[in-house]
C-alpha cells in the first residue's frame, strides 16, 4: 500500500483529509499496463519496428494517458490518434472509451510514496520526467538546427524515459528488474523484440555519463524538485514525536504508514513551503520552459451580437490548446499538429488552456516554436496575436550535479517576460479601423467586409475571418453537439438541425421553437459569468513543476465535472419534480433541458466558465456549481458568478459587459474574505435585463450604490446555501436549499409552458407581493440607473411563498405584510434585500 497526497482536501466532511490511502498499488499498476497494452493494439501498434512508429506510439501513449483527465483531453487524444493511425475517430473512441476506468485508478498513483513527493501524481510525473529527459537529449543531437531530426536513438530513448517510471510502484524505490518486467508486458506484441531489448537497455545501463538511465534518473529528481523537497519534509520530520529526518530515504518508513499517520506530516510539510527564489540573472542552457498567452482573447469571443460567431470563437481557441478533429477538418493548425510537424514530444506540454501554454522545449528550437505557435494562432482566428518568452536552464550544473536551481523559477521568469511583451503590445496597438473603407465588417469593426449573408430577415455584412469563424460556430461546435447528443435531439424536438439552427437563442432561453408560447409567458435567456477566486495564487503556490501540472489538472478537471454534475442534478431534479405533478413528458422534457445546457457551454477552461440557460434554471443551477466547485477543491478555492437575464432581441455583447460587470463586483468583494483565509462557499450577484442599456458596464456602480445605501444585500455572501435572501423566497425548512429553489423553478416552468393548469410554485403571487411593497420604496428598479427609495417602508419586510395566496397579494401593503409574515430579512449592516428576493423571484419566473 501507499499513501497519496493532495493539495487540497478529499472526501465528505468532517473525515475530509489531505492523504488518501491507495490499496493494491500493484494490481493498479498491473491492471493500467494490461488495458493500456491491449488499447496500444487496438489503435493500430503491432510489433512495430521503426523509429518513426516507435515515436507515434509514445505520442499515443501520452494521449491515452491524458484521455481520463477532461473531455477536451479525450477528445484532444481521438483526434490526433485518429491522424497517427489513419483509423476512425470512432474506432479511437470506442479503444480509449474501454480505458476509462483503469484512468481512475491509475490517476490516485503517486509519483513516490515519500512525504512532499508524494504530492505529485505518477502520471504527471511520468511525462514531465520524459518531458525534461527527452527534450535533453533532441537539444544536444540537433545543437545547430532548428528541425529535429528523429533518429533510432532518440526515440528509443524517449521510450525509455516515458516507461522508466514503471519500477517505482509497490516498490518505494526504484527497482530495475521490476521495471524491465512491466516494459515488456506493455510492449508485448506491440513492439518488436529488438526494439524492446533496445529500450530496455537504456534503462539497464547505469553508467553516470548522462547517455542512459542516468539522465532519466536526474530528470526525474529535477522535475520533483528533490533537492528542496527533501529539505523541507527533513524538517517537518524532525519535528514529529516519531519519525526523524533520516527516514526520508528509508522506503519501509513509507510503505507501512497509513493516512491517518501521513495526514498531520502533510499538513505541516504544506504550512511550510516556500516559494523559491527569484533569478537574479539569466541562465544558459539546454533546455527552456516557454510561456505564451493570447492578446485579446476575450474581446475575440466576446465582441459580437451573434452567438454561432461567440462559440466559434470559443471552440477554436480550445481546440487550439490541443488538437480537436473539427480543426484538422476545417484546415487550421493547433498545438499538438505543431509539436508532431515540429518534432516536440507531446509530453512535453506542462499546460495548455484558456490561452496560455506552457511547454518544454529544446532551446535550438525556442524561437523557431516561439514563432510558429504565433502564426499557428494567426492562422486558426485570423486575428489574434499571441505573445511568449522563454527562460533556459539545464538539469545538471557544470560538474554534472543537479542544478539547484528550480524550474519553477524559470517558469515564473518566461511568464514575468511573457506578461510584459503583453503589455506593452497593448499600450503599442494602434487604430485597426482603415476609414478609408466604406463598408467595414459588423463583428470586429476593422477589417473590409467581403461577406453578405442572412440572418433572418437581415442581412449581414462580414470580413472573410469574422464569417468563417461564424460559420465554424453553427456548422462545427453547435451541429456537432446537436447531433451528437443522446437521445437523438431531432427525434427528441420533432425537427432537423436546418430548423432548429434558425431558433437556438429561442431554444436556450426555454422557448420550444415549433410550440405556441404567449408573449407574457415567454421567457428570458440567462447568462452565468463565474471565475475562481484568487486561483493564480492557489496555482502558483507549488515545490515543483510536477506539482504545478497537478494543480492545472485538479483545477481544470473539477471545474469541468462541476459544471457536468451540476447539468446531470439539474436534469434529474427536473425528471423527479415533473414526474409527482404528473406531467407525462417529463422524461422529455428533462432531455431538452440537458441539450439546452450542453449547447449553453460557452466555454469551460483554466478556472473561468460562460454559460447560457433558461432564466427560470440559472439560479439553482448557479448555486449547485458555486456548492460543487467549492466541495471539489476541498474549500480551497470557490468562486464567484456574475448572472444577468435577458429577452433573446438583446445584444448579446452588452449582455456580457453587464455579467462581466456583475463578476467583477463579486470577485471585489470576495477578494478580502479570501486573502484573510475565510473563504465563503460562493459570491452571487444577478440582475434582470430589461430594455437598452448605454453602459451595461456601469453595473457594478449601480449595485455598489445601492449596497453602501443599504438598499440590497447583493453580492450574497454563500457561506452555506441558506441565505436569508434565499430563504425569503421559497421555504425548505430543514431540507436541501438548492432543491427546494430548483423545485420552484421547475413548476413554474411547468406551468409557464401549460404543463400544469395552476402555479404550484408560488413564485407568481410572491413576485407581486414584493413588488407592490418595492413600489411603495420607490425604488427606480432600471439596472442602469442609481436608486432612489424610502428606506424606512422596507427594513424587516421578508415573505415566505408557501404563506401567500393569489388573493392576499390584492390586498394593501399593510395587510399583505401581516398575512404573508414579518421576518427579518436584513444582514450584519442592516442591508436589506427585499429589492434581491423580488429580482431573485423573478428570474426563476424565466426573468
Amino acid at each position: 500500500m501507499t499513501v497519496r497526497g493532495y493539495y487540497v482536501k478529499k472526501g465528505e466532511e468532517p473525515d475530509n483529509r489531505h492523504a488518501e490511502l491507495v490499496e493494491n498499488e500493484v494490481r493498479i499498476i498491473s491492471d493500467a499496463i494490461e488495458k493500456l497494452n491491449a488499447a496500444l493494439k487496438q489503435v493500430g501498434f503491432n510489433d512495430i519496428t521503426s523509429e518513426t512508429k516507435l515515436w507515434n506510439l509514445c505520442d499515443s501513449f501520452v494521449l491515452l494517458l491524458k484521455s481520463g483527465l477532461s473531455a477536451a483531453d479525450e477528445e484532444a487524444a481521438i483526434s490526433t490518434i485518429a491522424s497517427i493511425t489513419e483509423k476512425s475517430y470512432n474506432e479511437i473512441s470506442a479503444s480509449i472509451g474501454h480505458i476509462k476506468d483503469m484512468l481512475n485508478e491509475y490517476y490516485r498513483l503517486p509519483a513516490d510514496p515519500r512525504l512532499g513527493l508524494n504530492l505529485s501524481g505518477l502520471i504527471s510525473h511520468q511525462m514531465l520526467t520524459s518531458g525534461l529527459a527527452t527534450s535533453s537529449l533532441i537539444s544536444e543531437v540537433n545543437s545547430e538546427t532548428d528541425e529535429v531530426s528523429i533518429t533510432e536513438s532518440i526515440a528509443v530513448f524517449r521510450a525509455a524515459a516515458l516507461f522508466y517510471i514503471f519500477g517505482r510502484p509497490g516498490k518505494g524505490n526504484w527497482d530495475g528488474d521490476t521495471a524491465a518486467r512491466r516494459i515488456k508486458s506493455l510492449l508485448d506484441g506491440v513492439v518488436n523484440e529488438s526494439l524492446q531489448s533496445e529500450i530496455l537497455a537504456v534503462i539497464e545501463d547505469d553508467q553516470d555519463d548522462d547517455k542512459g538511465r542516468s539522465r532519466i534518473e536526474k530528470s526525474s529528481q529535477y522535475g520533483l524538485s528533490y533537492s528542496s523537497i527533501k529539505k523541507t519534509a527533513a524538517a517537518v520530520l524532525d519535528k514529529s514525536s516519531s519519525h526523524e529526518a533520516d527516514d526520508f530515504e528509508d522506503e519501509s518508513v513509507w510503505l507501512s504508514m497509513d493516512e491517518e499517520e501521513m495526514e498531520p506530516l502533510l499538513r505541516s510539510f504544506l504550512s511550510s513551503m516556500k516559494p523559491p527564489e527569484s533569478l537574479e540573472e539569466e541562465r544558459e542552457g539546454e533546455l527552456s520552459v516557454l510561456f505564451s498567452d493570447i492578446s485579446g482573447i476575450q474581446h475575440f469571443i466576446e465582441n459580437t451580437d451573434r452567438l454561432p460567431q461567440m462559440k466559434g470563437a470559443s471552440s477554436i481557441i480550445d481546440g487550439y490548446m490541443k488538437d480537436v478533429r473539427t480543426l484538422r477538418k476545417a484546415g487550421m493548425p493547433s498545438l499538438y499538429s505543431i509539436l508532431r510537424d515540429t518534432g516536440i514530444p507531446l509530453e512535453a506540454v506542462i499546460s495548455s488552456g484558456g490561452g496560455n501554454i506552457i511547454l518544454l522545449t529544446p532551446t535550438p528550437l525556442a524561437d523557431y516554436l516561439v514563432d510558429r505557435l504565433a502564426q499557428g494562432i494567426r492562422e486558426a482566428t485570423g486575428k489574434l496575436r499571441m505573445v511568449a518568452a522563454y527562460s533556459s536552464f539545464s538539469v545538471t550544473d557544470a560538474s554534472g550535479n543537479l542544478s539547484q536551481d528550480s524550474l519553477i523559477t524559470h517558469l515564473n521568469q518566461a511568464r514575468d517576460k511573457t506578461i510584459q511583451m503583453k503589455n506593452d503590445l497593448t499600450a503599442t496597438k494602434g487604430k485597426l479601423i482603415d476609414y478609408g473603407i466604406e463598408l467595414r465588417c459588423e463583428s470586429c469593426g476593422s477589417a473590409p467586409a467581403s461577406e453578405l449573408f442572412t440572418v433572418g430577415d437581415n442581412e449581414r455584412t462580414y470580413c472573410s475571418d469574422c464569417k468563417r469563424v461564424h460559420d465554424y460556430g453553427l456548422r462545427e461546435s453547435f451541429r456537432n453537439t446537436f447531433q451528437d447528443y443522446q437521445p437523438n435531439a431531432s427525434k427528441l424536438l420533432g425537427y432537423g438541425w436546418d430548423t432548429f439552427s434558425e431558433h437556438i437563442l429561442d431554444f436556450l432561453a426555454g422557448n420550444d421553437a415549433m410550440r405556441n408560447i404567449e408573449a407574457s409567458k415567454k421567457a428570458d435567456l440567462a447568462m452565468i459569468k463565474a471565475d475562481a477566486n484568487l486561483a493564480g495564487a492557489f496555482i502558483s503556490n507549488v515545490p515543483s513543476l510536477s506539482a504545478l501540472i497537478e494543480k492545472n489538472m485538479l483545477l481544470t478537471n473539477e471545474l469541468q465535472g462541476t459544471v457536468l454534475d451540476a447539468f446531470d442534478w439539474l436534469k434529474q431534479v427536473t425528471k423527479k419534480e415533473l414526474d409527482e405533478l404528473g406531467v407525462t413528458e417529463s422524461k422529455e422534457e428533462s432531455e431538452k433541458l440537458g441539450l439546452r445546457l450542453q449547447l449553453g457551454m460557452m466555454y469551460v477552461g483554466g478556472d473561468d466558465l460562460m454559460l447560457l440557460c433558461p432564466a427560470s434554471y440559472c439560479i439553482p443551477l448557479a448555486l449547485r456549481i458555486a456548492q460543487t466547485f467549492y466541495e471539489r477543491l476541498g474549500g480551497e478555492l470557490s468562486m464567484s458568478l456574475g448572472i444577468i437575464s435577458f429577452p433573446t432581441h438583446e445584444p448579446i455583447r452588452l449582455m456580457i459587459q453587464a455579467a462581466e460587470s456583475l463578476l467583477s463586483y463579486c470577485k471585489e468583494v470576495s477578494r478580502p474574505f479570501a486573502i484573510e483565509g475565510k473563504d465563503p462557499m460562493g459570491v452571487l450577484d444577478f440582475e434582470v435585463m430589461k430594455g437598452s442599456l448605454n453602459a451595461p458596464s456601469d453595473l457594478k456602480t449601480v449595485h455598489d450604490f445601492r449596497r453602501r445605501n443599504n438598499l440590497t444585500q447583493r453580492p450574497l455572501i454563500l457561506d452555506d446555501m441558506k441565505h436569508p435572501v434565499l430563504s425569503s423566497v421559497v421555504s425548505y425548512g430543514k431540507g436541501d436549499p438548492m432543491r427546494a429553489i430548483a423545485q420552484a423553478s421547475i413548476r413554474y416552468e411547468a406551468y409557464r409552458k401549460n404543463m400544469i393548469e395552476e402555479d404550484a410554485s408560488g413564485l407568481e403571487d410572491f413576485w407581486k407581493a414584493s413588488s407592490e411593497i418595492v413600489q411603495n420604496m420607490d425604488i427606480q428598479e432600471t439596472p442602469g440607473k442609481l436608486a432612489s427609495y424610502d428606506a424606512s417602508k422596507g427594513r424587516g419586510v421578508s415573505f415566505s411563498v408557501y404563506m401567500a395566496g393569489r388573493s392576499e397579494t390584492k390586498a394593501r401593503a399593510g395587510e399583505t405584510y401581516g398575512k404573508i409574515g414579518l421576518l427579518a430579512l436584513g444582514d450584519e449592516e442592516d442591508r436589506i434585500g427585499v429589492l434581491d428576493a423580488r429580482t431573485l423571484a423573478r428570474l426563476m419566473m424565466g426573468g
